[in-house]
């Protein structure tokens, strides 16, 4: 009777004592999908700064998320930021409604599913109230430091210089950086500033690259199809 009870506990979320917060491990560990999510996997496993290279459904985002969720888990970081440019095609962060946050929130979705996915969704709910979760349109990260963190940067290619240098300025000690974006879907008139810092940064021992093409999509054939036909 007792190894049973003892089974029981062992099965329910362990508390952390640092945060006062119950939590769940529960998630698989992450397989790679393709030659370049190994790569990119490598490349996270050992650089500081990773930029990230290619069209939807590679998997950039997915990995990055994933091995960020990892290192949160086993306390490698303390707290986990996403941002990106508050830029689309179609319109731009002014005409929705709400506050800052309110407005960033359906861009930081895509992100949000693979943490929920991870760590759970009332744990994640829990760590953005405590902040040790933070999203962020890239404009609001002026003055910050990024110190013990991973931080996830999507859609970079729509980053003007000005607004990369102002990001990349940010990274401090034992904090992690990610860059993704598609060059091929920039949306902002003049060069990309991620382009830009590829060029400036990428042959660094700190940095790596890694670059997708339509070969590595893994959403779906389908997916993979359309992506080749719109190239």
């Amino acid at each position: 009777m007792a190894s049973k009870k003892k089974l029981r506990r062992e099965k329910q979320p362990h508390e952390n004592r640092n945060l006062g917060e119950r939590t769940q491990i529960r998630s698989l560990p992450l397989e790679p999908r393709s030659a370049k999510q190994r790569c990119l996997l490598t490349n996270l496993q050992h650089k500081q700064l990773v930029f990230t290279l290619g069209p939807a459904g590679t998997g950039k985002t997915y990995v990055a998320t994933r091995h960020a969720c990892t290192q949160f888990r086993t306390r490698q970081i303390d707290k986990i930021i996403v941002t990106r440019p508050m830029v689309t095609a179609e319109e731009d962060m002014g005409f929705l409604p709400g506050e800052p946050h309110d407005k960033f929130a359906p861009y930081f979705a895509p992100v949000r599913e693979i943490l929920e996915e991870d760590l759970g969704r009332s744990h994640v709910e829990n760590l953005l109230k405590l902040r040790r979760i933070e999203i962020a349109p890239i404009a609001f990260l002026r003055g910050h430091t990024f110190k013990n963190a991973f931080v996830i940067f999507d859609e970079a290619q729509n980053t003007t210089e000005a607004q990369m240098r102002l990001f990349l300025t940010r990274i401090g000690e034992g904090s992690q950086v990610v860059v993704g974006g598609d060059l091929d879907q920039i949306d902002i008139p003049g060069p990309s500033g991620l382009a830009d810092a590829i060029r400036r940064f990428g042959t660094l021992p700190e940095v790596g690259v890694t670059e997708f093409d339509v070969r590595d999509v893994v959403r779906s054939g389908l997916a993979q199809k359309i992506v080749r036909g719109y190239k």
